[in-house]
């Protein structure tokens, strides 16, 4: 009597398939996790990630958002150091130097929204479109182009810079 109510409490299954059962339940739930179709908002710019998702320390990001807090660099999602206030830094001598803001651009003094078309030159940046020869003020972002104290030339401009250095005109 005592097992017939048992069994009738469980809906007439026997202990051991309630147990199988229970297990395809949990595997079925973990599956759905997993394939989650749902959309966050990354934490640094605030848009919805439709594309890669890093998830780092709780946080989700773009993968072009994943930059270190204090020089902008985009980081690799599998060596980066985490501060002990959370914030994610490149290495550890960057997450000891102060953060220096958004990067800004040495051309025009604007802020470089778009890191992907940005050039990088010593420790001057520039918007792609900015990035112009010194002499000629052609743009020379996808063409050869040369550095001399810190200022940048196209080709024709740095051949004709070290011609005159080496006669002695400059």
């Amino acid at each position: 009597a005592e097992g017939e109510a048992r069994r009738a409490n469980s809906g007439g299954i026997p202990r051991a398939a309630r147990q199988v059962r229970k297990q395809r339940s949990k595997k079925k739930k973990k599956a759905s996790m997993a394939d989650d179709d749902a959309v966050y908002p990354c934490c640094r710019c605030g848009k919805d990630i439709e594309t890669t998702d890093v998830f780092k320390n709780g946080k989700h990001h773009h993968l072009e958002c994943f930059m270190c807090t204090s020089c902008g660099n985009a980081m690799s999602t599998r060596r980066f150091f985490t501060a002990p206030n959370g914030e994610l830094y490149c290495n550890e001598v960057c997450s000891r130097t102060a953060p220096s803001g958004p990067p800004v651009c040495v051309g025009c003094a604007k802020v470089i929204e778009d890191l992907h078309n940005r050039m990088h030159v010593g420790d001057k940046m520039y918007h792609e479109k900015c990035f112009k020869c010194k002499e000629c003020l052609l743009p020379i972002a996808r063409v050869t182009f040369y550095e001399s104290k810190g200022e940048v030339y196209c080709e024709v401009c740095y051949r004709t810079l070290i011609t005159n250095m080496f006669s002695g005109e400059r």
